[in-house]
């Protein structure tokens, strides 16, 4: 399963790859645990740390056979949204070459990454790019112009023109951060696809575009189920997600063609320099009669996607909303797989062992979500034939409900977790308790393959 993902890779060295594939496997039989339970042993401890340290190692190609076969499941999808989101590593004690967090107390790195996601079914597809970077240095001298070299903005610069170069067809859905209007010119210059939540009260030929909100065509109305989502503790996050209770939202669905002019177009009135404009559609989302208590939900989403009708603006709302599948995906990597639990001091060693968890994280996310989300579809080709005998196996042997002849998605997430000790009655299966059943079957598979390996010699 996992070691599939990383089956190909181009470390300059056969003995490295294979060394790769070793490690993935070692990692996906105990996702959350540390490295030193995970290898198994000091020998395969130590030629981890080994291979981590490799200056002839790179996260990039570590990652490459995933983001390739990510690629093409996007191709196999017909069409694919692109979530890109930026999420802090925080690690204990002192490391070498690590750098501040938002919490200038606190030490780490920040993982840039772009998941891919199916728009019709919300299923993970896979990791298709992530950048990393340290902070340096007092806070003050970290702000930089966006247009500086090494401004940490052009990350989802970075990002989209990757994305585009092998899918150029995909959806680059962001968040209120990438409401950057170089961003948003270059990708209306090479018509790329995306939605991006505004941040920003823009210039317009016709004034401020968040005075323009009212005038938006109300093209339709729907309901939509939000969870629950409980007080953060910094005083930022909460004013950007403040609280609410679980309810249907009836939701307004408001559309316009919009024409934004360039920042400078605003603080040099009296300069000869013509601003630059860009041509693209606004989508006012906005609940009406929230309970009580709950501050409305409100999106503003520019988008070069078509707006007209009400397929149009459902997709567009719908597409933005599985954003949320990055959550979950950061989420995965950080409990499921314990990635800022890793040992490990160089900044080099750490970003290779962050390359090696993605595939992990994303197998993880899609076993649950295919659960949760597409519960009936077969689970036939989900897993190995091997690792489906040694499930029915294990799940009687440890008194379990049997698997069907014929498990669907559902079944069998719910049979893995089972391993992990899972209590039905518990709810829906989390990503720690999936991980620890995953280990227990991936290992039983291993010694069954061994078997049959050896009676065939």
């Amino acid at each position: 399963m996992a070691r599939s993902e990383t089956v190909g890779a181009q470390l300059g060295d056969a003995r490295l790859s294979q060394r790769l594939e070793q490690i993935v496997e070692s990692l996906a039989r105990k996702p959350g645990e540390s490295l030193p339970d995970a290898m198994g042993s000091e020998a395969a401890l130590e030629a981890t740390y080994r291979f981590l340290g490799n200056e002839k190692v790179s996260p990039e190609a570590i990652l490459a056979p995933h983001a390739e076969r990510t690629r093409a499941r996007c191709v196999a999808a017909g069409r694919a949204l692109v979530i890109f989101d930026t999420s802090e590593l925080r690690y204990s004690g002192e490391r070498d070459e690590l750098g501040y967090l938002t919490n200038e107390k606190s030490r780490g790195l920040y993982a840039h990454v772009g998941l891919a996601v199916n728009p019709v079914t919300s299923e993970p597809l896979g990791v298709l790019r992530c950048e990393t970077w340290v902070r340096r240095g007092p806070k003050k001298s970290r702000k930089q112009a966006t247009g500086a070299a090494d401004s940490e903005a052009l990350r989802w610069h970075r990002g989209v023109e990757a994305v585009f170069a092998v899918l150029p067809e995909a959806i680059c859905v962001m968040d209120r951060e990438a409401d950057i209007f170089t961003l948003v010119a270059q990708m209306q210059a090479r018509r790329q696809n995306f939605i991006i939540r505004a941040a920003q009260n823009r210039v317009t030929p016709e004034g401020l575009m968040w005075d323009l909100l009212d005038d938006a065509e109300l093209v339709t109305t729907r309901e939509v189920e939000l969870p629950e989502r409980k007080a953060r503790k910094r005083q930022s996050a909460k004013r950007l997600h403040p609280p609410r209770s679980a309810h249907t939202a009836t939701l307004e669905l408001r559309a316009r063609r919009i024409t934004l002019k360039s920042p400078n177009a605003s603080k040099n009135r009296n300069s000869k320099r013509k601003a630059t404009v860009t041509k693209l559609h606004l989508v006012h989302v906005i609940e009406r009669d929230p309970p009580e208590g709950d501050s409305p939900v409100e999106w503003v989403l520019l988008t070069s996607l078509p707006i007209s009708t009400k397929r149009d603006m459902d997709f567009i709302v719908d597409a933005y909303r599985a954003r949320w599948a990055i959550e979950e995906f950061f989420k995965a990597l950080k409990s499921g797989c314990a990635i800022e639990k890793r040992q490990l001091e160089g900044l080099h060693s750490i970003t290779n062992a962050l390359a090696v968890s993605l595939p992990i994280a994303w197998l993880l996310l899609r076993l649950r979500h295919l659960s949760r989300d597409d519960p009936d579809r077969p689970a036939g080709t989900l897993i190995s034939p091997t690792m489906l005998t040694c499930l029915r196996v294990l799940l009687i042997e440890n008194k379990r409900t049997p698997l069907p002849a014929r498990p669907t998605c559902r079944q069998l997430t719910w049979g893995i977790a089972g391993l992990g000790g899972h209590i039905t009655n518990n709810g829906e299966p989390g990503l720690i308790v999936l991980g620890r059943g995953l280990a227990r079957l991936i290992a039983a598979a291993d010694v069954v393959s061994a078997m049959k390996r050896a009676a065939e010699l």
